[in-house]
Formats: C-alpha cells, structure tokens, sequence
C-alpha cells in the first residue's frame, strides 16, 4: 500500500499484507519498502521515527473507526429503548402511510364521498397534518415529548376504534346524518399522528452517546414500511370490507402508545 504524508510531503510504500495496526510498530515499521521525500532536501531535518509514529497512529486510527463502526451497531441493537424505538418508528410508516393511500378507496367505497370530495377532504386532512406538526412542536416547549407523544397515540388509537364502530353501525344507513362520522374521526387522526415521526425519532436516540449517529442512520430506513399499505388493499379484497383493513392503523398506533407509555414510565 502507498501512504502519502502532506507535512512534510512524504509517501511511503509499505508490503501489502494484513498487519492489526497498534499491536506492534516495530512489525509494522519491517514491512516498510521505502520512504520518499518529495523534496529530498528535507529529509536531513525531517524525523524519521516521527514521521513513521504519525503515520502509524494515522492507520491505527482508521482501522479502530472502521472496528468500532461494527461494534457500535452491535451495542445498538442491545439498546431495548432503541429497538422499541424503532419498531414503534416502523409501524408509524405503516399506519401513516396505510391511511393516505387508503383514504379515497375507503371514502368512495363505502359511498361516504365521492371520488371528487374525497380527494379534497384528503388534501384538507394533509393541512389539518401540518397544522398538529406546528402546534404539536409548540406544545413541545412546555410538555416533555414522552408525555405529549402518549396523549397523540392515545388519540389516533380512538380515531381508529371509532371509525372503525361508526362505520360498522352506519353501514347502510344513508339517511343518518351521523353517517359521516368515519371520516371526521379519519381526518382527527392526522392531528394526532403528526408529531410522531420526529417525536419518535428524537425520543429514540436519547442517551446513545457515540451511538447517534449510526443510530439515526438506521431509523432513516423506517420508511420502507409504507409498504405496509398492501396489508390495507389485501385485506379488504380478502375480506370484502373497507372497515377491517383499519385493524392494521390501530396495531400500529397501539405500538406507539406502548412505546410512549414505557418512556413516560422510565422517566419517572
């Protein structure tokens, strides 16, 4: 391998062969081929055996970053908060992007709404989403996140269960002016959920220390359980129902109720 020095400007060719840098610098200085100083004039000044030092310590320390890369994703994964964390952040991605892909179908196909009026209500339900996000971050200031996060999963958990009666009750009943419950308790829930992802996130890598960053990486992943609004479409087409498929949004919410709720015990 060749290991180029800026100050002073040196490369130096050592044997390519598998050597554990920081177990022995005098091996490892035996395997050098040859030192070159790019201007020859400064080799007289230069100090050889500091030179080498620095160079050594250099390789020592890429090769116990690229060691404690691997070992700090071991520690992670013993870290229950952080699993929890993250099982609560993917089953969020479900619930939340099940229920946007599924809000038409749902709307149009139980004759709540028609294809027109239900993509405007979705779009209005976006807005209510971004209005929760922004009084949600404010509420934040006063009420510690654990705490504020287990009010919100227990609202969307009594979005879905009443959605999911109301719907069952007015099945049918096209005279009711109740009949569009279901989709008052669909929008409410786009309050509640959206704080969760950035609150969730945050409260996931509490107290990880030098894990952070590794730690974030692997939450990043998260939003490939939006695939998990095929669960909604199969359900309903194994079932026949528009209603039951909103099981899987409640599963979802109840994680992130338990995930808030262990918090909120811990910090007591």
């Amino acid at each position: 391998g060749l290991l180029r020095m800026d100050f002073p400007r040196v490369f130096i060719l050592i044997r390519d062969q598998d050597i554990a840098y920081g177990a022995d610098f005098e091996a490892w200085k035996n395997d050098i081929i040859e030192v070159n100083f790019f201007n020859p004039s400064e080799r007289a000044e230069a100090d050889l055996e500091e030179i080498l030092t620095d160079a050594w310590n250099f390789l020592a320390l890429i090769e116990e970053e690229e060691e404690t890369g691997t070992a700090k994703l071991k520690r992670l994964f013993k870290n229950k908060t952080f699993l929890f964390g993250l099982f609560a952040l993917l089953a969020y991605e479900v619930g939340e992007i099940s229920i946007n892909s599924y809000f038409v179908n749902f709307a149009t196909g139980t004759g709540l709404l028609d294809a027109s009026a239900a993509s405007y209500t979705l779009s209005f339900s976006l807005f209510i989403f971004m209005g929760g996000r922004f009084i949600g971050s404010w509420v934040m200031k006063t009420i510690p996140a654990e705490k504020f996060l287990k009010w919100c999963a227990t609202g969307s958990v009594c979005c879905m269960v009443l959605l999911i009666l109301t719907s069952v009750s007015e099945a049918g009943d096209a005279e009711s002016w109740t009949r569009h419950l279901p989709i008052v308790f669909l929008m409410g829930n786009y309050f509640f959920e959206a704080i969760m992802f950035p609150t969730i996130f945050a409260l996931s890598l509490r107290g990880l220390g030098n894990l952070t960053k590794s730690a974030s990486s692997v939450l990043m992943m998260t939003p490939v359980g939006g695939c998990g609004f095929l669960l909604m479409a199969y359900l309903a087409d194994v079932t026949g129902s528009f209603i039951i498929p909103f099981v899987i949004p409640l599963v979802s919410f109840v994680i992130i109720y338990a995930f808030s709720r262990k918090l909120s015990l811990d910090v007591k």
